[in-house]
């Protein structure tokens, strides 16, 4: 614990102050920040979400708005987009890390990577102090919580939805994200968690992200950010730097929310061919690589940026894991149905349950496991925002059957590696930062984390 002052402290000032403030070309904030904690300033225009980790948020009552309705629970992702490769073979997301080199400070951007820095104010004394918060490096798998609502336009049954923006800018119109929508029946993205929704339509090779989606009670569903993206394209946008219009994402590195999903369908095949999606709690603020294209980090400046790739070590395998073969026990039980003392324990001595111990459900998660394991080793997985715990991606509604999500809690950060980085961005770019901080004309508009211009 230390305490600051000067330029490290005045920009942890603008860091917090994100929290409270909404400003940029898309809304800024985040109601529904998942672990409620002070630590976790919501994003701004550049990358448009908060904290997207594990930790379950208040509990939800109905969606926000007088003439909003509740979740659909059986709102879940589309099988038809289930295992499609998505953008070109030669983009980031389609090609192997195996081979690359290894970054020489790849153990240090790991450990800034899992701090949580948060900012108190000094107890009894005028100023104010960082501190991380307790670490948590254990890997999870999002399902549920916030994991997309992955969806196809069109096909049998779709139903024509209005889609409307809450707000004046809602983002690029490159490519134009159309009015109306072919979606499947009950398509109710969960304002609980973003109201992410990502829209694919195969027939024009293009999908649409949706931030802030909700589905209204006249039918129509309303969101206040959205980003189109070419199927056969890159996959990602020029920096902000470039392009400050297109950078901004639904997520907080510009990149697609689809992307780097572990699918049903690639866990059924057992064969995932792209790379994943990973978010850490304390990516770097200001500073990213590509292929993300802005940042929400909050982290050192020092820490792993977003965008930035990493990889299985070559020794993790599923031999490691408690999924391995000769490792897995299908409990007995008395005669009263109950567990016996021969089931299978958990790392706490906590007997497992019934359906955690059946043995067709136990295999297909551990193909699961497997599969993902292989992933991570050949195609690595992509920083793509922040989470309170790292953190990988299915599609929302993804069968327990498959993955439950702490399949691969028995990793940790140490067990990856950081493939060497490409040149290193700014978020706001340099030329827009005066000593003094980001230029604004003077009224502070221009903050870390966001494009020039802001304002609703």
């Amino acid at each position: 614990m230390t305490g600051l002052s000067g330029e490290k402290l005045r920009w942890l000032l603008i860091l917090g102050a994100t929290a409270v403030i909404s400003v940029g070309i898309a809304a800024c904030g985040d109601d529904g920040n998942n672990d409620q904690t002070a630590d976790s300033p919501a994003q701004g225009a550049t990358g448009n979400t908060g904290s997207t980790g594990a930790t379950d948020p208040v509990p939800f009552t109905g969606a926000t708005g007088t003439d909003s309705t509740t979740v659909v629970a059986g709102s879940v992702s589309d099988p038809a987009v289930d295992s499609v490769r998505f953008f070109a073979p030669e983009s980031p997301w389609n090609t192997t890390v195996e081979g690359l080199s290894v970054a020489s400070n790849s153990t240090r951007l790991l450990q800034l990577g899992l701090q949580r820095i948060a900012v108190r104010e000094i107890p009894g004394k005028q100023g104010l102090e960082t501190f991380v918060r307790k670490q948590a490096p254990r890997v999870t798998i999002n399902t549920e919580q916030w994991a997309p609502l992955v969806v196809s336009a069109g096909g049998d049954g779709a139903e024509t939805t209005r889609m409307v923006c809450r707000q004046s800018d809602c983002g690029s119109n490159d490519p134009p994200v159309p009015g109306n929508l072919a979606l499947p029946p009950g398509t109710t993205p969960d304002p609980r968690y973003d109201g992410w929704l990502s829209v694919i339509d195969l027939d024009k090779g293009v999908a649409y992200d949706f931030w802030r989606a909700r589905r209204q009670s006249d039918g129509t569903i309303s969101f206040q950010f959205s980003k189109g993206w070419s199927l056969d394209g890159p996959g990602f946008s020029k920096p902000v730097s470039e392009d400050p219009v297109r950078a901004p994402g639904a997520r907080g590195s510009g990149l697609p929310m689809f992307a780097g999903l572990i699918s049903p369908g690639e866990l059924t095949a057992g064969r995932i061919e792209h790379a994943l999606a990973i978010s850490l709690p304390g990516i770097a603020r200001r500073n990213f690589v590509q292929p993300a294209s802005v940042t929400n980090g909050i982290g050192e400046r020092s820490s792993l940026p977003a965008g930035a790739r990493i990889r299985l070590r070559a020794g993790v395998t599923l031999r490691n894991s408690p999924f391995a073969p000769g490792k897995i026990r299908v409990a007995r039980f008395d005669g009263q149905g109950r567990p016996d003392r021969q089931g299978k324990f958990d790392r706490q001595g906590n007997l497992l349950d019934r359906r955690i111990l059946d043995g067709t459900a136990t295999a297909l998660r551990a193909r699961s496991v497997e599969t993902i394991l292989t992933a991570l080793r050949q195609y690595g997985a992509i920083v793509v925002d922040r989470a309170a715990v790292p953190t990988l991606y299915a599609p929302r509604g993804t069968s327990r059957r498959l993955i439950r999500g702490n399949e691969l809690d028995w990793l940790t950060v140490d067990d990856f590696e950081v493939v060497q980085l490409p040149q290193v961005l700014q978020d706001p770019p340099l030329a827009k930062v005066a000593l003094e901080g980001p230029a604004g004309g003077g009224d502070g508009s221009v903050q870390s984390g966001q494009a020039e211009g802001g304002g609703q």
